[in-house]
């Protein structure tokens, strides 16, 4: 198995490199665990404080059971993803089976800052665009996909994700094997990329 970590800031276009990936090797080789689905559950605090929380923080994950399923995936094994509510910030009681594959990716915000997500990587690689686009973005995704207003979505930008883009994603750039300018074309890096391995 060929596992390789894709990070990125908050929608700088992760999610297209990834299903262009999955598009051009076929669904059957390619597994992919996205870090957003493993957030802690913050069920047991009241909305109020879940709305005050910080999930750009590499905290805000449950980190041990990312390496959990990384290794059982490695392995062979089958493992039951976890599916997460945005707009209620808790694990549902959902989950949906993710199978071995011949390629792994784990795709994340913060899937290069944290070093045993990077052990468990054989390649790496940064997704960048520029700021004020991935702004615009994470704006039509949480009021159009996840329920925030318009003044709930700038707050948590000013307060969490940009410091926390600053503090931890941005500089995980630096450990990347391969950056993926997505401001430009990104057409060309992900024929490259495709072709590495193994498309």
């Amino acid at each position: 198995m060929l596992v390789v970590g894709i990070a990125g800031g908050t929608a700088s276009g992760k999610t297209t490199v990834v299903d262009q990936i999955v598009a051009a090797l076929g669904e059957d080789r390619v597994s992919v665990l996205a870090c957003d689905h493993y957030y802690r559950d913050l069920a047991a605090l009241p909305l109020s404080a879940r709305k005050d929380y910080n999930f750009d923080h590499p905290d805000a994950m449950d980190q041990q059971l990312i390496l959990d399923h990384i290794r059982r995936l490695k392995s062979g094994e089958t493992v039951d993803r976890p599916c997460y509510s945005f707009s209620a910030s808790i694990r549902t009681d959902k989950t949906i089976p993710l199978h071995s594959a011949p390629v792994l990716i784990v795709e994340g915000i913060l899937a290069l800052a944290i070093d045993a997500f990077r052990r468990e990587y054989d390649f790496s690689i940064y997704v960048d665009s520029a700021d004020d686009l991935r702004l615009i973005r994470r704006i039509e995704r949480d009021t159009q996909e996840r329920g925030r207003s318009l003044d709930e979505t700038v707050e948590r930008y000013l307060r969490w994700v940009r410091p926390m883009h600053e503090a931890y994603v941005w500089p995980s750039m630096r450990k990347a094997d391969l950056i993926v300018r997505n401001y430009r074309d990104p057409s060309a890096a992900i024929r490259l990329l495709i072709k590495a391995l193994g498309g």
